[in-house]
């Protein structure tokens, strides 16, 4: 009787968790089925932008985001996710993509833009991702994703403070990295009342990682200097000791904390080409302005830097100041080389009413004639700052077609891989080490997408189970 009992809840369960699966599952096409109608009956061109990580089981898992015109607005919105079973090739992205294409009935032909991670699976020039779908459609528009470009950007250091930055990995890891350091040095930081009590690791693959980091060191360097000096670390406590070597620290804990600020302000839904592009381009220029204070061994911008300096009642050295502009001027040449002016004509996208001059040529006779037309409606004018200038296009996109196509052909494309990087989160908290068998196809659309599953619909087409 009893092992009835045992065997009778088991099925139960088991039926019970079939039953959440297929409840899943119905949403998950339920959502998909509306995100390809509204895909298939627009009147625009769609983007993409995907990207492919591991999982916890070690399974390489591609995300695929869309953008395209619904109604109204743009709209962002998951498309799908699918495991790579075997090798994650260019070949085998493609396939995915293309099995997906067709099994939803999505035409190559309606490809806009595809925004990818420059890594060289995707943007090999002989073989990669991009390579393949350029075949299927020659038209399609290839975007390097921005926030990764900055990344890459950021990465020039002179050797000096190279050497810098690897002595504070040293010293964080020694302290980080052990877990009785950890525990003294954690237990010290409250007993003195600090601000913080622990130390942050350092990950390339994180974007934000190397500003936090040295953030959090040169706002405890009192701190772990003494612990250093406790532990009997004399090598690296001297660090602390070394004027250029502190300085070095302070300056590096700045302009690392304005590139996180730089990389969070292109991080976001609906960054548009044009919006992205506007912030490396200030960014540039402050660098100049940054470039030219310095010559004149003013360091405001630096406020930990120039807290330093005033509590010391010391001033900016020639030799570090060159040390600085260095860094500044090897940071100008990368961010030119990874962010070529690509954008640079398209700002009446943005600001159609704002534009003085010939922001279209002549000889484009079409867009050039709809510009001045469109510019001459006053009534069209007022309407300008009440909506977003996606919503306006779309509303003009019978009376300005050829202009309203170009407009969305720079708005539609994605800027960055945000969205797939986010999701690669969620990702995380779904398939854990205790659930990594799941196949996540469902759950993802579930979870991550913007359309709502129509629950109306989905119980009229199920039956009662009048047994019960």
């Amino acid at each position: 009787m009893c092992g009835s009992s045992v065997a009778e809840k088991l099925k139960m369960v088991s039926v019970s968790k079939n039953t959440v699966k297929r409840r899943i599952t119905d949403m998950s096409k339920d959502i998909l089925d509306q995100v390809i109608s509204e895909i298939t009956q627009s009147k625009f061109k769609f983007a993409l932008q995907l990207d492919e990580s591991l999982d916890v089981s070690g399974y390489a898992q591609l995300l695929v985001y869309v953008r395209y015109v619904a109604d109204t607005d743009v709209k962002e919105e998951f498309l799908f996710c699918e495991a790579l079973s075997t090798t994650a090739k260019a070949k085998d992205i493609f396939e995915k993509v293309d099995a997906f294409f067709s099994a939803s009935g999505l035409e190559w032909e309606q490809l806009l833009a595809v925004c990818t991670d420059g890594a060289p699976v995707m943007a090999g020039i002989r073989s990669g991702f991009l390579t393949l779908v350029k075949e299927k459609c020659p038209h399609v528009i290839k975007t390097h994703c921005m926030i990764h470009r900055q990344a890459l950007a950021a990465k020039t250091l002179p050797a000096s403070l190279n050497s810098v930055l690897n002595d504070i990995i040293k010293i964080v890891n020694y302290i980080r990295g052990n877990a009785v350091n950890h525990r003294i040095f954690q237990a010290f930081c409250e007993e003195v009342g600090s601000e913080f009590s622990i130390l942050l690791y350092h990950t390339e693959i994180r974007w934000l990682s190397k500003g936090n980091v040295l953030e959090r060191v040169a706002a405890m360097r009192m701190e772990i200097e003494v612990m250093l000096q406790q532990q009997q670390k004399n090598d690296l406590a001297e660090k602390f000791s070394n004027e250029k070597w502190v300085l070095s620290l302070l300056y590096l804990s700045d302009i690392f904390s304005k590139l996180n600020q730089l990389n969070r302000n292109l991080q976001g839904q609906f960054m548009t080409v044009i919006q992205a592009n506007d912030q490396i381009v200030a960014f540039r220029t402050k660098l100049e302005l940054w470039k030219r204070l310095l010559a004149k061994k003013n360091v405001p911008m630096f406020t930990q830097l120039q807290e330093h300096y005033q509590l010391s009642s010391s001033v900016p050295q020639t030799e570090f100041c060159d040390l600085m502009n260095q860094h500044l001027d090897a940071l100008h040449g990368s961010f030119n080389n990874y962010f070529p002016p690509e954008v640079e004509g398209n700002a009446w996208v943005l600001n159609p009413f704002g534009m003085v001059g010939d922001v279209i040529q002549d000889e484009d006779l079409a867009a050039k004639s709809e510009f001045i037309d469109l510019q001459s409606d006053s009534v069209l004018k007022t309407q300008w700052g009440e909506t977003t200038p996606s919503k306006f296009w779309i509303s003009q996109f019978e009376v300005y077609p050829v202009l309203s196509k170009r407009a969305l052909s720079v708005i539609v494309p994605f800027a960055t891989t945000y969205r797939c990087e986010s999701g690669f989160s969620t990702l995380v908290s779904i398939k854990t080490k205790s659930r990594n068998r799941l196949d996540v196809t469902h759950e993802k659309r579930c979870a991550l997408s913007i359309t709502s599953p129509r629950i109306d619909l989905l119980v009229t087409q199920k039956h009662c189970q009048l047994s019960h």
